[in-house]
Protein backbone atom coordinates (compact mmCIF):
# COMPACT_ATOMS: atom_id res chain seq x y z
CA UNK A 1 0.00 0.00 0.00
CA UNK A 2 1.16 2.99 -0.84
CA UNK A 3 2.37 5.44 1.98
CA UNK A 4 0.10 8.47 0.81
CA UNK A 5 -2.89 6.81 0.60
CA UNK A 6 -5.29 7.16 3.16
CA UNK A 7 -5.32 4.75 5.85
CA UNK A 8 -8.41 2.84 6.21
CA UNK A 9 -7.84 1.81 9.42
CA UNK A 10 -7.16 5.17 10.81
CA UNK A 11 -9.40 6.60 13.57
CA UNK A 12 -11.78 9.44 12.11
CA UNK A 13 -10.21 13.13 12.57
CA UNK A 14 -14.03 14.56 12.77
CA UNK A 15 -15.57 14.07 16.10
CA UNK A 16 -18.72 12.15 16.07
CA UNK A 17 -21.72 13.95 17.32
CA UNK A 18 -24.21 12.37 18.68
CA UNK A 19 -27.71 13.40 18.59
CA UNK A 20 -29.67 13.29 22.03
CA UNK A 21 -33.56 11.22 21.76
CA UNK A 22 -36.35 14.03 21.40
CA UNK A 23 -38.35 13.36 24.10
CA UNK A 24 -41.23 14.56 22.76
CA UNK A 25 -43.21 15.59 25.70
CA UNK A 26 -46.47 17.55 25.28
CA UNK A 27 -47.64 19.75 28.29
CA UNK A 28 -51.41 18.36 29.46
CA UNK A 29 -53.82 20.50 27.86
CA UNK A 30 -56.74 22.43 30.14
CA UNK A 31 -59.13 19.74 29.96
CA UNK A 32 -56.97 17.30 31.09
CA UNK A 33 -55.84 19.43 34.04
CA UNK A 34 -59.20 19.73 35.34
CA UNK A 35 -59.93 16.11 35.16
CA UNK A 36 -56.60 15.62 36.98
CA UNK A 37 -57.54 18.25 39.92
CA UNK A 38 -61.07 16.83 39.86
CA UNK A 39 -59.69 12.89 40.79
CA UNK A 40 -57.08 14.15 42.51
CA UNK A 41 -60.14 16.40 44.57
CA UNK A 42 -62.11 12.81 45.07
CA UNK A 43 -59.33 10.58 46.53
CA UNK A 44 -57.81 13.74 48.55
CA UNK A 45 -61.38 13.82 50.16
CA UNK A 46 -61.72 10.31 50.42
CA UNK A 47 -58.04 10.34 52.68
CA UNK A 48 -59.27 12.89 54.79
CA UNK A 49 -62.53 11.15 55.28
CA UNK A 50 -60.30 8.14 56.70
CA UNK A 51 -58.11 10.15 58.54
CA UNK A 52 -61.35 11.20 60.12
CA UNK A 53 -62.80 7.94 60.94
CA UNK A 54 -59.42 6.96 62.51
CA UNK A 55 -59.25 10.05 64.26
CA UNK A 56 -63.07 8.49 65.85
CA UNK A 57 -61.85 5.00 66.34
CA UNK A 58 -58.82 6.47 68.34
CA UNK A 59 -61.79 8.58 70.80
CA UNK A 60 -59.81 11.28 69.45
CA UNK A 61 -61.81 14.90 69.89
CA UNK A 62 -62.68 16.14 66.69
CA UNK A 63 -63.91 19.46 68.32
CA UNK A 64 -60.31 20.25 68.25
CA UNK A 65 -59.59 19.91 64.48
CA UNK A 66 -63.05 21.05 63.31
CA UNK A 67 -63.50 24.33 65.00
CA UNK A 68 -62.25 28.10 63.50
CA UNK A 69 -58.82 28.32 62.63
CA UNK A 70 -57.78 24.69 63.35
CA UNK A 71 -60.18 22.92 60.86
CA UNK A 72 -58.54 25.67 57.89
CA UNK A 73 -55.38 24.54 59.27
CA UNK A 74 -56.20 20.53 59.40
CA UNK A 75 -57.40 20.37 55.59
CA UNK A 76 -54.55 22.88 54.15
CA UNK A 77 -52.04 20.42 55.63
CA UNK A 78 -53.55 17.65 54.77
CA UNK A 79 -53.61 19.15 50.99
CA UNK A 80 -50.06 20.06 50.93
CA UNK A 81 -48.76 16.69 52.58
CA UNK A 82 -51.10 14.68 49.49
CA UNK A 83 -49.30 16.68 46.61
CA UNK A 84 -45.91 16.50 48.11
CA UNK A 85 -45.77 13.01 49.04
CA UNK A 86 -47.21 11.50 46.31
CA UNK A 87 -44.81 14.42 43.65
CA UNK A 88 -42.36 13.82 45.04
CA UNK A 89 -41.98 10.12 45.29
CA UNK A 90 -43.62 9.71 41.96
CA UNK A 91 -44.02 12.79 39.94
CA UNK A 92 -48.08 12.43 40.05
CA UNK A 93 -50.86 12.23 41.53
CA UNK A 94 -53.10 9.26 41.78
CA UNK A 95 -55.02 11.97 39.05
CA UNK A 96 -52.16 12.28 37.09
CA UNK A 97 -51.77 8.03 37.01
CA UNK A 98 -55.52 8.29 35.50
CA UNK A 99 -54.60 10.76 32.98
CA UNK A 100 -51.83 9.93 31.80
CA UNK A 101 -49.21 13.07 32.97
CA UNK A 102 -46.45 13.59 35.27
CA UNK A 103 -44.44 16.60 36.35
CA UNK A 104 -41.03 17.84 35.17
CA UNK A 105 -38.87 20.64 35.36
CA UNK A 106 -37.97 23.19 32.41
CA UNK A 107 -35.57 20.62 30.43
CA UNK A 108 -38.19 17.75 30.52
CA UNK A 109 -36.05 15.77 33.56
CA UNK A 110 -37.39 14.93 37.48
CA UNK A 111 -37.86 18.39 39.11
CA UNK A 112 -36.62 18.56 42.61
CA UNK A 113 -37.34 18.34 45.97
CA UNK A 114 -37.29 22.08 46.41
CA UNK A 115 -39.73 22.82 43.48
CA UNK A 116 -42.29 20.11 44.41
CA UNK A 117 -42.61 21.99 47.95
CA UNK A 118 -42.87 25.15 46.11
CA UNK A 119 -45.50 23.24 43.93
CA UNK A 120 -47.22 21.97 47.35
CA UNK A 121 -47.11 25.45 49.51
CA UNK A 122 -48.43 27.58 45.69
CA UNK A 123 -51.71 25.14 45.88
CA UNK A 124 -52.58 26.73 49.33
CA UNK A 125 -53.03 29.80 47.76
CA UNK A 126 -56.99 31.31 47.43
CA UNK A 127 -58.34 29.85 44.53
CA UNK A 128 -55.61 28.80 43.35
CA UNK A 129 -57.38 26.45 40.93
CA UNK A 130 -58.66 28.85 38.26
CA UNK A 131 -55.50 29.99 37.42
CA UNK A 132 -55.34 27.53 35.11
CA UNK A 133 -57.91 28.84 32.61
CA UNK A 134 -56.02 30.93 31.27
CA UNK A 135 -54.06 32.02 27.71
CA UNK A 136 -52.03 28.38 28.75
CA UNK A 137 -53.25 25.60 30.89
CA UNK A 138 -50.71 26.45 33.50
CA UNK A 139 -51.25 27.09 37.38
CA UNK A 140 -49.67 29.36 39.35
CA UNK A 141 -47.87 25.63 40.75
CA UNK A 142 -46.65 25.34 37.77
CA UNK A 143 -44.80 28.77 36.84
CA UNK A 144 -44.11 29.28 40.37
CA UNK A 145 -41.90 26.37 40.80
CA UNK A 146 -40.85 26.68 37.28
CA UNK A 147 -42.85 23.03 36.60
CA UNK A 148 -44.61 21.71 33.87
CA UNK A 149 -47.39 18.71 33.75
CA UNK A 150 -46.69 16.58 30.45
CA UNK A 151 -48.49 14.00 28.70
CA UNK A 152 -47.36 10.00 29.26
CA UNK A 153 -49.36 9.50 26.99
CA UNK A 154 -51.79 10.56 23.74
CA UNK A 155 -51.05 14.16 22.15
CA UNK A 156 -50.71 17.87 24.48
CA UNK A 157 -50.52 21.25 23.26
CA UNK A 158 -46.72 22.68 23.59
CA UNK A 159 -43.48 21.22 24.64
CA UNK A 160 -41.87 21.80 28.22
CA UNK A 161 -39.50 24.30 26.26
CA UNK A 162 -42.71 26.21 24.58
CA UNK A 163 -44.12 26.74 27.44
CA UNK A 164 -41.67 28.78 29.10
CA UNK A 165 -41.34 31.27 26.08
CA UNK A 166 -43.46 34.43 26.57
CA UNK A 167 -46.80 34.34 24.61
CA UNK A 168 -46.73 36.35 21.59
CA UNK A 169 -47.46 39.76 21.16
CA UNK A 170 -50.54 41.19 19.76
CA UNK A 171 -50.65 43.66 16.97
CA UNK A 172 -50.97 46.54 18.92
CA UNK A 173 -48.67 45.05 21.35
CA UNK A 174 -46.17 44.87 18.52
CA UNK A 175 -46.23 48.43 17.33
CA UNK A 176 -45.66 49.85 20.96
CA UNK A 177 -43.04 52.49 21.20
CA UNK A 178 -39.60 51.74 23.23
CA UNK A 179 -40.50 53.50 26.34
CA UNK A 180 -44.00 52.57 27.02
CA UNK A 181 -43.38 51.06 30.01
CA UNK A 182 -42.10 54.90 31.21
CA UNK A 183 -45.03 56.34 29.62
CA UNK A 184 -47.76 57.80 31.62
CA UNK A 185 -51.74 56.50 31.55
CA UNK A 186 -52.25 59.63 29.33
CA UNK A 187 -49.91 59.43 27.01
CA UNK A 188 -50.61 55.84 26.76
CA UNK A 189 -54.17 56.08 25.90
CA UNK A 190 -53.34 59.40 23.47
CA UNK A 191 -51.25 56.52 21.84
CA UNK A 192 -54.02 54.37 21.48
CA UNK A 193 -56.36 56.64 20.09
CA UNK A 194 -53.74 57.29 17.19
CA UNK A 195 -53.10 53.79 16.61
CA UNK A 196 -56.66 53.07 16.44
CA UNK A 197 -57.26 56.04 13.94
CA UNK A 198 -53.71 54.94 11.90
CA UNK A 199 -55.43 51.35 11.73
CA UNK A 200 -58.92 52.95 10.50
CA UNK A 201 -57.04 55.19 8.07
CA UNK A 202 -55.43 52.01 6.78
CA UNK A 203 -58.47 49.96 6.17
CA UNK A 204 -60.15 52.46 4.20
CA UNK A 205 -57.44 53.10 1.60
CA UNK A 206 -57.24 49.50 1.53
CA UNK A 207 -60.90 49.79 0.71
CA UNK A 208 -61.19 52.24 -1.47
CA UNK A 209 -58.36 50.62 -3.46
CA UNK A 210 -60.29 47.90 -4.04
CA UNK A 211 -62.97 49.66 -4.87
CA UNK A 212 -61.34 51.69 -7.63
CA UNK A 213 -59.53 47.79 -9.11
CA UNK A 214 -63.14 46.87 -9.15
CA UNK A 215 -64.41 49.98 -11.19
CA UNK A 216 -61.38 49.48 -13.42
Amino acid sequence: MNENSPNPYAPPLAALSIAEPASGMQIASLSIRFGTYVADYIVSYAITLAVFSALVAAKFELSVLTSGWRYFAFSYGLTFVFYLVFESLFRRTPGKWIFGTRVVDRSGNPPSFEQIVKRSLARLIPMEPLSLFGSRPLGWHDSLSETRVVRTRGAGTMSPEESFAPPPLSAEEANRPANWASMSDAEKSLWGMRERERRSSIARQRWSDSASSKDG
